[in-house]
């Protein structure tokens, strides 16, 4: 509760009509109500870190935090990749919005890593990264050029869907590992095998990123067993 002698510290912006015909104030109602535009996503979930935490999803802030380590890490594939709100302007890049959207479904409440005990932030976070050098790998000093189709979110977004449905329960069920050597391992992209942005430019809506998964499950051949956890 605000307390008393505060209330004349706050500006309040309020806007005024006199003398409007109902149509006139009918159109004012239709036009703020639809035709005014939300909040960028990418904001909303940059905003997570200095917000309090009861008004905090968990689920998107642990997103948010692990996109917001691949961005900022310097081992990591996406280092300095990850568009936040005010970075320039520039052709290729995950937006914030798109990396917390892919992410979520893994770390969400009885999502795939919860699924296999996996509920530490520095856990999920290094297996994210781990998957990511690995298909890195395989493009070497190509990886940040434009070609590239994980520079983009349709990319990121199949991989991550490949990560939940296909890596992540492999290396849950071969003695709980997942180091970059084991992944490799059963991933296997070659230098022909590589997806480049040509290929998913111009599709719509899950079409982009279901190329990417058939792509990655192409060159999957994973071999299984049981144990503890390795990364």
């Amino acid at each position: 509760m605000l307390e008393e002698d505060h209330i004349g510290d706050i500006e309040l912006p309020v806007t005024i009509y006199t003398g409007l015909t109902t149509k006139q104030c009918a159109n004012i109602f239709l036009s703020i109500n639809t035709e005014q535009k939300p909040v960028p996503r990418s904001l909303v979930y940059d905003l997570y870190m200095v917000a309090d935490e009861e008004i905090v999803d968990p689920t998107i802030a642990r997103a948010r935090d692990i996109a917001e380590a691949l961005n900022v890490e310097e081992d990591s594939p996406y280092f300095e990749e990850i568009k936040t709100p005010g970075s320039p302007r520039r052709r290729g890049g995950i937006a914030l919005s798109s990396a917390v959207g892919a992410i979520k479904p893994l770390v969400e409440e009885k999502g795939p890593f919860e699924q296999i005990g996996i509920e530490s932030f520095e856990q999920q976070k290094d297996i994210i990264k781990n998957y990511f050098i690995v298909i890195s790998k395989a493009y070497g000093e190509v990886w940040q050029e434009k070609t590239n189709a994980f520079m983009y979110a349709s990319g990121f977004t199949g991989a991550m869907e490949f990560l939940a449905k296909r890596v992540v329960p492999y290396c849950a069920s071969s003695d709980y590992n997942f180091t970059k050597e084991h992944m490799q391992s059963a991933l296997k992209l070659s230098k022909d095998a590589l997806i480049l942005q040509e290929e998913v430019k111009g599709l719509q809506g899950k079409e982009a990123p279901n190329v990417v998964f058939k792509s990655l499950l192409d060159n999957f051949f994973p071999v299984a067993k049981g144990g503890k956890v390795k990364i």
